[in-house]
């Protein structure tokens, strides 16, 4: 949600300004500022509730950082000077998305200053109409892009009955009113692709490789067939919503995902507004991990966990296996008899190795990824190539895990810190 935050130079007092209706959750809003009372700010609704007022007996610094973290949820520009103050640049050149989530269930909101993810009903879908003004679902609308959205039956009970993914993007009404038919569809497309990094995450949290019927659809997917998207135009005060065949399937069929930890997601380094080189890398990491529990071919699965076992060992080189391996064998290993254990292992994984008698037995990477043979073939049992993958999924959430607790800003300052956890084994 788009703000704008006054504190003038040497003053003890301010105002944060959004536009009304506020849409987000209100006792959200409520809770904030009872927090601020109780913390010795004086804070009150402006007369037309377009904002909040508050003064304090401390610094402009001290008051700026407590309103920003109180409410998080509100990504604002500062002022120091209200006579500079761009209400029409800081606020209406943004409208606010909100992507339906379905096969995931979640009692509690996770709120960060960019994107939040709220349970159902938590957000007011306000107002929508059709392109021409008129209020969605009453009548039918002329307009080829509405008459799409209405082929595809959605309903504002989408929006209602579903958790939605909610965040601001740069855009005004004028041109949004001026896009094409193939241009909804790449916005939603974009949309869906911001929603992403928050449900990467929560499907690395809560997902494996083994049980793809518990993971949740992607963001933006409703009935199983179609996305759609709310978007709301402050200036306006009316939003629309669009749906269309940008997913004919989803990856699976199943009961979805129950989520409860949503704290350490919204407190969590890689959900910051701005991230550095190396939580870039992590989130390219998490991105290829949704692709492997999503995949529903388990030979594509394997092949792609051994891209990801690949990247981790070197986002920045192409080259064999064998030599990427030992960077990251480090991280998983106890001591220098489980190192060589676990290299051995990696060696039967990949390219293979000879037997006591000489005869070279291939490796599983090399058969599947170089002679093209399947890992069913190959592994005819189930349950080996359950306790297959669940070792694998093992090795990559420690890898990746270990990446997030890291304090490197850098891929080098990461390098770096394996090589001293594998000196220290060998």
């Amino acid at each position: 949600m788009k703000a704008v935050l006054i504190i003038p130079e040497g003053s003890q007092w301010g105002n944060l300004i959004w536009r009304n209706p506020y849409l987000y959750p209100k006792e959200h809003l409520e809770e904030g500022i009872e927090t601020l009372n109780e913390s010795g700010f004086h804070v009150e609704y402006l007369e037309d509730k377009t904002g909040l007022a508050f003064s304090a007996e401390c610094s402009p610094d001290e008051m700026r950082h407590k309103i920003e973290v109180t409410f998080r949820w509100m990504d604002m520009t500062y002022y120091n000077d209200e006579t500079k103050v761009d209400f029409e640049h800081d606020v209406f050149d943004y409208a606010i998305v909100a992507l339906p989530l379905t096969r995931l269930q979640i009692e509690n909101p996770v709120i960060t200053d960019h994107i939040c993810l709220f349970p159902a009903g938590d957000f007011w879908v306000y107002n929508p109409c059709y392109l021409n003004g008129k209020p969605f679902g009453e009548i039918m609308s002329n307009a080829l892009r509405d008459h799409t959205t209405q082929v595809t039956q959605v309903s504002v009970k989408v929006f209602q009955n579903l958790p939605l993914m909610v965040f601001p993007i740069k855009m005004t009404r004028e041109a949004y009113i001026k896009l094409s038919q193939h241009e909804d569809v790449d916005l939603i497309k974009k949309c869906s692709r911001k929603a992403e990094d928050m449900m990467d995450l929560i499907r690395f949290y809560r997902g494996d490789y083994i049980v793809p019927e518990m993971l949740p659809a992607r963001a933006g997917i409703w009935n199983d067939r179609h996305s759609a998207m709310y978007i709301y135009f402050p200036k306006y005060r009316m939003g629309h919503i669009q749906s269309r065949e940008v997913e004919l399937r989803t990856f699976i069929m199943g009961i979805g995902m129950d989520f409860d930890d949503t704290t350490n997601i919204a407190i969590h380094s890689l959900m910051w507004k701005d991230t550095n080189e190396f939580q870039n890398i992590i989130k390219h990491a998490l991105r290829i991990n949704t692709s492997i529990q999503e995949a529903d071919n388990e030979t594509m699965k394997f092949s792609l966990i051994m891209t990801l076992f690949e990247y981790i060992g070197d986002p920045d080189k192409y080259g064999k296996f064998q030599d990427m391996k030992r960077n990251f064998i480090g991280v998983l290993a106890r001591d220098k008899q489980d190192y060589d254990r676990l290299s051995k292992r990696f060696i039967e994984l990949t390219r293979g190795d000879k037997d006591a008698l000489g005869n070279l037995h291939m490796g599983l990477r090399t058969s599947i990824v170089h002679l093209g043979k399947s890992i069913e073939d190959l592994i005819p049992d189930p349950k080996e190539r359950k306790a297959l993958f669940k070792e694998l999924y093992r090795y990559i959430f420690t890898l990746i895990k270990h990446m997030m607790f890291s304090d490197a800003t850098t891929w080098n300052e990461y390098d770096d810190e394996r090589t001293v956890i594998r000196n220290k084994i060998m």
